[in-house]
């Protein structure tokens, strides 16, 4: 089922994804590590954070790669 669909049936949900920030504030590395329900939301999920940028973190004065975790929701409209 495509996140389109889920909408038409109502179905709500979310997906974590771990990834790496880089030294430039891109992100690489993606995984699914969980998503509830499975198999609808996670390629949407994918897309939109492999998209996000970030400050890069910074150590010592030195931009550094950092891992990270979010959660995705896919949440109806309220009407």
């Amino acid at each position: 089922m495509m996140p389109q669909m889920a909408i038409g049936n109502g179905i709500e949900g979310f997906v974590e994804i771990t990834f790496t920030i880089t030294t430039d504030g891109t992100v690489k590395e993606l995984a699914v590590t969980y998503a509830q329900p499975r198999g609808i939301f996670e390629e949407a999920a994918l897309t939109a954070v492999s998209q996000w940028e970030y400050q890069a973190v910074t150590r010592y004065g030195k931009p550094v790669e950092q891992r990270s975790l979010s959660r995705v929701k896919f949440e109806l409209p309220q009407t």
